[in-house]
């Protein structure tokens, strides 16, 4: 049996609509890992303003620390 040109329009379709909503999901995706990078370089620069403002209170100017840390 042949499939009927309707048939076949159908599956184009849907493969269609399948396509467009991959293309949609992984930008979506890129778009919220760049946003979530965003957010999280903010957050270590308002942290380490933080630690400079409380060690410019205790430590006498010309000093430094050194900070090591593991990842």
């Amino acid at each position: 049996m042949v499939p009927s040109v309707q048939t076949k329009w159908k599956f184009v379709a849907r493969s269609g609509i399948f396509l467009i909503l991959l293309v949609l999901g992984v930008r979506f995706l890129l778009w919220a890992e760049t946003s979530w990078d965003g957010e999280k370089l903010a957050l270590e620069m308002t942290m380490q303003k933080r630690v400079e403002a409380v060690l410019s209170r205790i430590m006498v100017r010309g000093q430094f620390v050194v900070v090591v840390s593991r990842a």
